[in-house]
């Protein structure tokens, strides 16, 4: 008989009583455009970049104009690497996680850092509006992806040295997105996180914070959110995963499953409590980063 454990217990009270009182992602609208539509209507630029500090965007969407933004957290120059972090849903302030991650001001990291904060992550109630269509919460998806897309293209341009894409659950999953679609960074280090977003928010025991739906509907959603075949047809071989083997939402089985035969990194952890392991996520992504580094040096690149 399985019986859940103490990680796992703390998912269920928690996601439990967080969709008591949250409104229901879809519950106005459940008309959805797929990922690649989305992709190809975000329109938006990159304003002149100036040092540290944070930069907002307005971008076009299929769910409208959307704002969103970029910090420059910590810039030590063009020969060092960069790492780009994406925070995770209803992550407010969405500098959080990467603030207990990273604690840049007690800690001399020698790499640049720029974060990303996705459209309606200024305040709880723009998030609450913005998960009420599901093209609203897919333009949300998309944006951060175009987002982090333009931030790598200026990377390649000012500096030679690696590029990084990491986040923590939707951060993760928008992670993987971007390898997909686009592939242009180095390397890619999803948290708690998976390639089958469809069975995070639909099938496990977040399902209940979604607005109900017929099963014709569901099937349209799991064509949309689960990119678990896209995903073969890339090269995994820049992509290096962190999952909870307790997680109760990002489920181990089925995310480890998406990844094919892509390598694995666990942690007997649930999803609150492997997101509150700030320091096990750090050694993760820099053990990742240092080792990208050390291979571009064996291989006689400019380092």
């Amino acid at each position: 008989m399985f019986i859940l454990g103490i990680h796992g217990l703390i998912d269920r009270l928690s996601i439990f009583t967080g969709t008591l009182f949250a409104a229901k992602y879809f519950r106005e609208d459940l008309q959805a455009h797929s990922m690649e539509e989305h992709l190809k209507a975000v329109k938006l630029s990159l304003p002149e970049i100036s040092g540290e500090g944070d930069y907002i965007i307005e971008a076009e969407t299929l769910a409208g104009s959307l704002e969103t933004l970029f910090r420059i957290a910590q810039w030590k120059g063009a020969d060092f690497p960069t790492i780009i972090y994406h925070h995770g849903a209803a992550e407010i302030p969405f500098d959080f996680g990467f603030n207990k991650i990273f604690p840049l001001k007690k800690m001399d990291i020698a790499a640049n850092f720029i974060l990303i904060r996705a459209p309606y992550h200024d305040t709880n109630k723009n998030y609450s509006r913005g998960r009420a269509t599901a093209d609203g919460y897919l333009a949300m998806i998309a944006t951060s992806v175009l987002l982090i897309d333009q931030i790598v293209a200026y990377l390649k341009e000012v500096s030679q040295r690696q590029v990084i894409i990491s986040g923590s659950s939707l951060g993760g999953f928008i992670s993987n997105i971007h390898h997909i679609y686009f592939n242009s960074a180095d390397s890619y280090v999803p948290l708690l996180a998976g390639l089958n977003m469809y069975d995070a928010i639909f099938e496990s025991i977040y399902s209940k914070s979604v607005a109900e739906m017929d099963a014709e509907q569901k099937k349209k959603f799991e064509n949309i959110l689960d990119f678990t075949e896209d995903f073969k047809t890339r090269n995994s071989d820049n992509v290096y995963p962190l999952l909870a083997t307790d997680d109760q939402l990002v489920r181990y089985d089925v995310q480890k499953k998406s990844y094919g035969n892509c390598s694995i990194s666990s942690f007997a952890r649930g999803h609150l409590t492997g997101s509150l392991s700030a320091g096990k996520l750090r050694e993760h992504i820099l053990s990742t980063l240092w080792k990208e580094e050390v291979e571009k040096e064996d291989c006689g690149e400019d380092s």
